[in-house]
């Protein structure tokens, strides 16, 4: 237990500059009695100081938090390092409850995918078998056990999703030493199945003379703008929502690195 405090302490420290955004809605719309949609048209925010429709949450009111599931296992013929199984998740929310005294709270679970975190980016479809809970069908099930055992401690549990980055084969990425210098057999645990048809349809963000734009980690940065044009950005949201259909109070999404720019022209 006393390690699960540590872990759960190191990500109440983890503050990093990100959206919160609510994707979807519950049923019967908002608490105005308005139908929970957004048109699909361009908003412009700035025009009202407002989102297009209200948020899911007062997310000022709340105790927001990320609980280290799983990260990329190197050295290894296992691909997953488990960092955190859903019990111990729970354990950890109780935890929390008691010492925030039943303030409302939103945990985000990073590494719930793929390999663990900044694996498979940006597919977003697939859960990390590694955290199949003995006796579960798959890991979907787990997930959701949490989700609702965790409400009866005043906690809402999400997913913590990296919108820009794409993982390819080969490391070419030297702004992240530690990735950078990582063997090509334990890189190739972060490839995306997307990585082929991102690069094909062009729609990875390039520099002038035509080579890859590359951020702080990843192989590549996904172009939202051309994305979104090709229909490829709603297919992605899609395969999430898909997850979490059956269970309507899925509502939101930690989505991390949303970046606070105009798209280029």
């Amino acid at each position: 237990m006393k390690q699960l405090k540590s872990i759960f302490l190191y990500t109440l420290l983890m503050i990093n500059s990100v959206f919160l955004i609510a994707c979807g809605g519950k049923e019967g719309g908002t608490k105005d009695g308005k139908k929970d949609e957004v048109s699909g048209e361009y908003y412009d925010w700035r025009k009202t100081g407002k989102p297009e429709r209200p948020y899911m949450y007062d997310y000022n009111k709340l105790v927001m938090m990320k609980i280290d599931m799983a990260q990329l296992k190197h050295d290894s013929d296992e691909a997953t390092n488990v960092s955190a199984t859903f019990d111990d998740a729970l354990e950890m929310i109780k935890w929390a409850d008691k010492i925030t005294r039943g303030v409302q709270k939103i945990v985000y679970l990073v590494g719930w995918q793929y390999n663990g975190h900044d694996t498979g980016y940006p597919s977003l479809d697939k859960f990390n078998e590694a955290l199949l809970r003995p006796g579960d069908k798959s890991v979907r099930d787990g997930y959701l056990w949490l989700v609702k055992e965790a409400k009866k401690y005043n906690t809402v549990v999400s997913v913590h999703a990296m919108l820009n980055d794409a993982w390819g084969p080969k490391n070419i990425n030297p702004n992240n030493p530690d990735i950078y210098n990582e063997s090509e057999k334990d890189h190739l645990k972060r490839l995306s199945p997307l990585w082929d048809t991102y690069v094909k349809n062009d729609l990875l963000c390039r520099n002038a003379d035509g080579s890859l734009l590359l951020g702080w980690v990843g192989d590549g940065i996904v172009c939202f703008k051309k994305e979104w044009e090709k229909g490829y950005l709603q297919k992605r949201i899609d395969h999430v929502t898909e997850f979490f259909e059956s269970y309507r109070e899925q509502d939101h999404t930690h989505r991390c690195l949303l970046p606070l720019r105009k798209p280029l022209p």
